[in-house]
């Protein structure tokens, strides 16, 4: 027979691996959106590249990663990349590709700090 206890540490368990299972999806949609955003500065159209900035605030947006930590510096992190994408949203209709460059290195480095501060 099992106890309680350990019921609830299964369970417990569980719960975490799926959690878990679910902020790796949401990151591998974030990483496939975030190529394409790329892609689409250097060779897409206009509308292509707003509409890939869409799928990356969405993205962004999952439950799985806008919940992952309550930390301000992850949220800090997270609304900054958000606002970002904005920008690179409305510096897509200028078809000017020098301040485009720049929203993407500065996109590129809000991930690259979050990743090196909370990545597991």
């Amino acid at each position: 027979m099992v106890g309680k206890p350990t019921v609830l540490i299964a369970l417990t368990a569980a719960l975490a691996g799926c959690a878990e299972i679910r902020l790796n999806w949401a990151m591998e949609r974030v990483n496939a959106v975030y190529v394409d955003v790329f892609y689409n500065i250097e060779c897409g159209r206009p509308e292509d590249l707003r509409a890939s900035v869409r799928g990356l605030v969405d993205a962004l947006d999952a439950a799985a990663i806008a919940g992952y930590s309550r930390d301000p510096d992850y949220q800090r992190l997270l609304d900054e990349t958000r606002q970002t994408a904005s920008m690179l949203y409305v510096e897509a209709r200028s078809e000017e590709i020098d301040p485009l460059l720049s929203l993407r290195s500065r996109l590129s480095a809000n991930c690259q700090a979050c990743h090196d501060e909370f990545r597991r």
